[in-house]
């Protein structure tokens, strides 16, 4: 037979685009194909999701093709081992609890199994845009590297994608672009992203692990990019944790535990239910304007200018201040929102008695916070005690332990009285987080009146 090149172009084009179609709308995009993101997406695809992998390189594998500077070995701790051992890649102990294996083998099998699994590799293709719906990452707009590398003006092409995972390593790639372009706070300390810390195997390897999560709705970190988005060090070329990293996000999507953003949305709800004029509420120790953002806020008050920043970046005016002393005059305000500020300032009396002088007459000051009575404050307090989290009854990603440490929990009586002792009136109470907090990210929750059971309470009083 005599071949014929325009066949050979045409079988490429259409073949690509049958495949490019069909992994427009996918359950997983995993953005870069490093060993963390083929781990991730062999799991996925073995649990029957629809996986696409986006690879802004030619080559898959990241950085273990090239093992330690360049001598294609890899080491990887006997957990790591194990997940080798799933492919079938050789290993051979080193010294008792370090092994090593070839890189190019333990790239090209892992690879191998996630495609035979279902999972389809886009190369060459960079992600430089995401799609937003409703607070959430429901998409990603791609394009081909080689064209962002021209600096060509070309316009891209969108996918959607359920989950999305950012595998992009050092870089955090997905996560800078959401920083950049999107008004959304991230689930780190500070709400963007921390970088990478110098080199500490060690501790890089276990954080690499714990810090594989959800970081903002729709999207999650894992291998490097879990370290490098929450301040955790790089471990060179060590890479069990990279592979146990891959292993823990696809878990997180596949298993039946909701978001934790089911809490926040839970939060919200309950805080919305006495915000009814939005835009004559001030709200005092705003942070980044997260809540506020969703509940319509307009103005804030906010003691660090970091926060303040990324508080007008969502469109609040915000103002250096404290809760002790607000800088607003008497009378401004319709609506006080004390958001969970109480359990955090020095002076609660007196923050209570500055959110009194700003309101108007039969304005209302809105109180939320964890009660000091309910389930998730005694948690979170053993949790200091022992300087972790136990697993069996925390909930998806709870409080760090260093936010524990300057939380002072208001009980609801301690609330009641401070506003009535202010001269607050008609006050009125909401409560939810009902749940264990183990399960209280299982789905959002409608408020309901009351504070009997509810582990986070709002409160709202008239200023007569």
């Amino acid at each position: 037979m005599e071949l014929n090149e325009i066949v050979i172009t045409k079988a490429i084009i259409d073949r690509f685009s049958q495949k490019f179609m069909e992994y427009t709308e996918v359950d997983v995009a995993i953005v870069g194909s490093g060993p963390a993101g083929l781990v991730a997406a062999w799991f996925l695809a073995k649990a029957g999701k629809k996986v696409a992998i986006f690879e802004r390189k030619l080559s898959i594998g990241g950085g273990m093709w090239g093992g330690g500077m360049m001598f294609n070995e890899i080491v990887v701790q006997e957990e790591g081992k194990e997940i080798l051992d799933l492919f079938g890649i050789k290993t051979r102990e080193y010294e008792p609890g370090y092994y090593t294996a070839d890189s190019v083998e333990a790239v090209t099998t892992i690879c191998s199994h996630a495609v035979k699994a279902g999972a389809r590799v886009f190369n060459c293709m960079s992600v430089e845009d995401v799609i937003i719906r409703e607070g959430r990452v429901t998409g990603l707009v791609i394009t081909w590297s080689p064209v962002e590398m021209a600096g060509l003006h070309v316009d891209p092409l969108s996918i959607f994608a359920e989950h999305i995972i950012d595998a992009t390593g050092h870089d955090t790639e997905v996560l800078r672009v959401i920083e950049r372009k999107a008004d959304i706070v991230l689930n780190t300390e500070t709400g963007s992203i921390l970088g990478e810390r110098s080199m500490w195997a060690d501790k890089a390897e276990r954080l690499t692990i714990e810090n594989t999560k959800e970081i903002c709705p729709g999207v999650f970190v894992t291998g490097m990019a879990a370290n490098a988005a929450f301040g955790g060090p790089r471990m060179g070329p060590v890479f069990g944790g990279m592979l146990l990293s891959g292993k823990k996000v696809a878990e997180l999507i596949t298993s039946e535990e909701g978001s934790p953003f089911e809490v926040f949305e839970s939060e919200l709800l309950a805080e919305k239910y006495f915000i009814t004029e939005p835009e004559d509420t001030v709200s005092i120790g705003i942070g980044s304007g997260l809540f506020d953002e969703r509940l319509g806020i307009k103005y804030g008050v906010e003691p660090t200018e970091g926060m303040a920043a990324l508080a007008r970046k969502r469109g609040v005016n915000v103002k250096i201040g404290t809760a002790e002393n607000v800088p607003y005059e008497d009378e401004k305000f319709g609506t006080v929102l004390l958001g969970t500020v109480l359990s955090y300032v020095k002076d609660r009396k007196k923050a209570v008695s500055e959110a009194y002088r700003i309101l108007k007459h039969n304005g209302h000051v809105v109180v939320s916070f964890l009660a000091r009575e309910g389930s998730y404050a005694m948690m979170y307090d053993l949790a200091y005690i022992r300087r972790s989290h136990d697993p069996e009854t925390a909930p998806k990603d709870p409080y760090p332990i260093k936010f524990i440490e300057e939380t002072n929990w208001c009980s609801t009586r301690e609330v009641t009285d401070l506003l009535k002792d202010a001269g607050f009136v008609d006050l009125k109470y909401i409560q939810t987080l009902t749940r264990h907090p183990k399960y209280t990210n299982d789905e959002v929750e409608e408020p309901t009146e009351g504070y009997d059971r509810g582990d986070y309470i709002v409160v709202q009083g008239r200023k007569p």
